[in-house]
């Protein structure tokens, strides 16, 4: 199905593949039990939405935007869920990947609230501004973290994807069982270690 504009409203959409288009839109809550894709917008609004398709790769694989507006969002895909350019959390919004994360070069995610995955692969920007995000998984990827806000990692992190520095402009901390796991390969930073 390609769509331009559909308001789930509470209802569960099945279809065999989801393509929002560029400039269209799906919102609402329920779930789309089908593969997502495309370069439109999936907004949640008035409750919780649940896409994608667990025993896909091609899962949830979008290139537009996704805003959470403070629901929760369940992303459901074999292997790793794709986020698109643009990932708005709100105020308090939880993004879930029943498995790993991507957010790929020039993507970001704003906001607050929780991001729930085995591993999030994070190759952008991540803007956390008056307030905190806490990521439950794994972290890995050579992004940043430029604002003022308080990044909470209850996972293990390995930043870079090879010796890498990477910008926090707030407070960084790690839960009871995370771990900081640095490269050490010269004197340099950032080239020759983490």
């Amino acid at each position: 199905i390609e769509i331009q504009a559909v308001d789930l409203a509470g209802f569960n959409l099945a279809a065999t593949r989801l393509i929002v288009e560029a400039g269209g839109t799906l919102t609402g809550y329920g779930s789309v039990s089908a593969p997502v894709s495309g370069n439109g917008t999936l907004e949640l609004v008035g409750g919780n939405m649940s896409l994608g398709d667990l025993n896909d790769p091609g899962g949830f694989e979008v290139g537009g935007t996704l805003k959470l507006n403070g629901h929760t969002a369940v992303l459901q895909d074999s292997d790793a869920a794709v986020l698109g350019t643009t990932t708005q959390l709100g105020s308090d919004g939880t993004l879930i990947a029943t498995n790993d994360l991507e957010l790929g070069e020039g993507r970001r995610i704003n906001g607050t609230g929780e991001i729930i995955s085995r591993t999030l692969d994070h190759q952008s920007s991540i803007h956390v501004i008056g307030g905190s995000l806490i990521i439950r998984g794994n972290l890995s990827g050579d992004g940043d973290f430029p604002e003022d806000g308080q990044v909470v990692i209850l996972g293990d992190y390995q930043p870079g994807n090879s010796p890498a520095a990477i910008e926090f402009g707030g407070d960084l901390d790690f839960g009871g069982n995370a771990h900081l796991v640095l490269e050490i390969n010269g004197a340099e930073p950032g080239s020759g270690y983490d």
